[in-house]
């Protein structure tokens, strides 16, 4: 019988999980921060830096992958990162380049749309606001898929339905996820600390509730 998804056993799990495999989460999270600080470093020189943000993604995927795999109980040590990163590299750079300018062009209206004035200005920003949060959310969803090694062999296709189908029925936990991540990443951008172990721990918390909430549809666990 799956596990039933629980945000509290998720939030509790986002902590325990850290701690008992404490090296790995580390070292791989410090790997992230790293790349994304080169990347951002490098986009203050060069637009075409944007060229190397979706690289980013495979990267991401081996820390999910860890997430995922002692999410189902299993040990994690560091070559466990390995496969989320090797496993579909292109496509998961491919996903990411779809992601980054999804986004790209919701901040961007953000800034354009108040300069039309009015109704339609406000309607504007409040779409990019909310297609950016949902496509976030089915993000933070859909990448806990792709890196749980139990879905290797399914096809993307049918991971995005599944994805889709986990946001529908558990909207109030992905909102919960998406203002997490949301946080998170404010706090990474202005402190130094926070950075070398919160991506890790948002992960670990998706992860744990997102692989028991996709377990849960037999129909379509893969």
């Amino acid at each position: 019988m799956p596990e039933q998804p629980s945000l509290a056993a998720a939030i509790r799990f986002s902590v325990t999980g850290l701690i008992e495999s404490l090296h790995a989460f580390l070292a791989w999270n410090l790997v992230l921060v790293l790349a994304t600080t080169v990347v951002v470093y490098a986009l203050t020189l060069s637009n075409l830096a944007l060229l190397l943000v979706p690289f980013l993604a495979p990267l991401a995927c081996g820390l999910g992958r860890l997430a995922t795999v002692a999410s189902r109980g299993d040990h994690v040590a560091l070559r466990t990162a390995l496969p989320g990163i090797r496993h579909r590299f292109w496509t998961k750079v491919g996903l990411g380049a779809a992601q980054a300018v999804l986004l790209l062009l919701a901040i961007l209206n953000l800034f354009v749309a108040p300069a039309m004035g009015g109704l339609f200005a406000a309607l504007s920003m409040a779409t990019s606001v909310y297609l950016a949060g949902t496509a976030v959310a089915f993000g933070l969803i859909g990448w806990t898929l792709v890196c749980d090694p139990a879905r290797e062999s399914v096809p993307l296709g049918r991971l995005a339905r599944l994805s889709l189908v986990v946001l529908l029925r558990h909207p109030l936990a992905a909102l919960f996820l998406l203002v997490v991540a949301a946080l998170t990443a404010v706090a990474v951008y202005q402190l130094v600390v926070p950075s070398l172990f919160l991506p890790a721990m948002v992960v670990l918390l998706t992860a744990r509730y997102v692989i028991p909430a996709a377990d849960e549809l037999p129909a379509l666990r893969g």
